[in-house]
């Protein structure tokens, strides 16, 4: 994907500082980036499947990339991964595990349920927004991520 191109991003985190650190360190990286915040797995869904809210707007087109926290209230992430790696029209998707677990079980986990990265939020501020920077200039200017994907 060329440097000037911007990506949307969905973040799906419960934890409202996290999701400010995260969409800093984004913005950071590249200020045109578009970050969708939800909190919750169904909400995600709701957005990637265009349905619910997401139904009748006019500028609806799928995220490039969804950064996924494991824990959450209701739909939790492994169940949104699931769901993702099942659903013909958004299987591509590039899902970015970021969670505060380093238990090499929801590690596993993970990539078995298809995510295509997995990071374990560090504690440090600084650090936390050098990973989350870093994982954006990755998607954003190494990796090649399919065009044409972005309608129902």
């Amino acid at each position: 994907m060329p440097d000037t191109a911007s990506l949307r991003v969905l973040l799906v985190e419960d934890n409202p500082v996290h999701a400010k650190l995260i969409s800093r360190a984004i913005h950071e990286s590249q200020p045109s980036t578009e970050v969708i915040h939800v909190t919750d797995g169904e909400p995600a869904m709701d957005m990637l499947l265009r349905r619910g809210d997401y139904l009748a707007e006019p500028t609806w087109r799928l995220p490039d990339l969804v950064v996924l926290d494991l824990r959450l209230p209701d739909m939790d992430g492994f169940e949104v991964l699931q769901v993702v790696r099942a659903t013909e029209s958004i299987r591509h998707l590039p899902v970015i595990v970021v969670s505060s677990s380093d238990l090499q079980e929801d590690v596993m986990l993970s990539y078995r349920h298809g995510a295509n990265t997995y990071i374990v939020k560090p504690a440090d501020y600084s650090d936390f927004l050098h990973r989350m920077g870093g994982l954006h200039e990755y998607w954003r200017k190494v990796a090649v991520l399919p065009r044409g994907a972005h309608s129902a």
